[in-house]
């Protein structure tokens, strides 16, 4: 971040203003620091060009060894937001995912740049559902957007600002992975239930892929609205009931056995559906589509694993552990979707299935 960006921050835990003190500072932006705010004396450690506004708790559940003495070092009084309860399944979620993206299956710049892969260009404005010309010159927030994915593309449309919010550990790769564009981003590491942006900041906010995976779904997606201005979009793309059925009738059900494993133990778990899923795509699919194009393309999820094989046997694997492991993943029906836009005052503009297993909405505040 640039020291200009603390005007879009907040204290989370009374709104006032804050103040930044840099330690280490690069090209202009600041590696180290403190945040503080002086209406209720409390600090936010930046480390490594990461903002941290965890609470006590989460602080403890989810910051390393050494992340915990550098935070100490720079508020030595122990501040966070003290006193407010720890969700388990959220934290939970934090560390999983952190193990997933930082250490069992990193996001690199080849993923990024397979351009028709999962996680190159055109999968992710199919997903978000935005138009890439639209970006230009705007603040743009992500909500959990550890993996870098979406502040990789967003980078790349002549965006003015990318605010990226995670509560995972994963979060920390990104100076590195985007390391060219540090002068445009706001890294902050926090619930998404208690972000210090103010309200009003952004001209879009997005979570792809992720809001299923919030307890308090409906609330999280109140949170991004409010980052926005009039006139702002809103972008999800979270998991379908519709279409669903081994996740909801199957997965879903045995995670209450899978979930006693060690999560290393369901990465390896993770070979087998994804061995039988790799067989399906390559040998069923694959060779009915050589006779029956058309009837190729109406077999079940053939739009999805088409698009993870396009990634190799890797991203079938890590698709498949991230289904495994996930502590919340909630599926959604239309309905159910579109009520997350109105019931919060919002006005859909679209909502669309993305791959027959993905709802894609893109909505306006009014």
């Amino acid at each position: 971040m640039r020291p200009s960006d603390i005007e879009i921050l907040h204290c989370p835990r009374c709104h006032g203003s804050l103040t930044l003190t840099t330690l280490d500072v690069e090209n202009g932006n600041v590696v180290n620091g403190v945040l503080r705010c002086p209406a209720c004396s409390k600090s936010y450690p930046i480390l490594n060009h990461v903002c941290i506004f965890l609470t006590d708790a989460e602080r403890d559940a989810l910051l390393s060894p050494e992340e915990k003495r550098l935070a100490t070092a720079l508020c030595p009084g122990g501040e966070g937001l003290e006193g407010l309860p720890l969700d388990q399944r959220h934290t939970h979620a934090g560390r999983n995912w952190a193990y997933q993206f930082a250490d069992a299956f990193p996001v690199d710049r080849r993923r990024l740049e397979n351009i028709d892969g999962f996680w190159g260009e055109t999968a992710f404005f199919k997903f978000c559902g935005l138009d890439k010309g639209a970006m230009a010159d705007k603040t743009l927030a992500v909500f959990c957007g550890g993996t870098g994915r979406e502040a990789w593309h967003l980078c790349r449309t002549g965006a003015q600002r990318i605010i990226v919010l995670d509560l995972g550990g994963h979060i920390g790769c990104l100076p590195a992975l985007l390391a060219e564009h540090l002068d445009k981003l706001v890294l902050i590491r926090c619930d998404v239930m208690r972000h210090p942006i103010k309200s009003g900041t952004c001209a879009v906010a997005i979570c792809d892929h992720a809001l299923q995976h919030i307890p308090d779904y409906a609330g999280a997606y109140r949170a991004m609205a409010e980052t926005t201005v009039s006139g702002g979009l809103i972008s999800i793309c979270v998991y379908s009931f519709e279409n669903n059925w081994p996740m909801t009738h199957v997965v879903e059900p045995a995670k209450r056995v899978l979930h006693l494993l060690p999560v290393q133990a369901l990465r390896v778990l993770a070979l087998v559906p994804a061995g039988l899923i790799w067989l399906y795509q390559t040998v069923l699919c694959g060779s009915v589509g050589l006779v029956f194009p058309r009837l190729s393309a109406m077999l079940p999820w053939n739009q999805l694993f088409s698009l993870w094989l396009r990634d190799g046997f890797g991203k079938i694997w890590e698709a498949c552990f991230d289904l495994l492991h996930a502590p919340v993943s909630y599926h959604f029906n239309q309905t159910e979707v579109a009520n997350l836009a109105t019931d919060t005052g919002l006005r859909v503009l679209s909502l669309e299935m993305v791959n027959k297993t993905m709802w894609t909405m893109v909505s306006e505040k009014v």
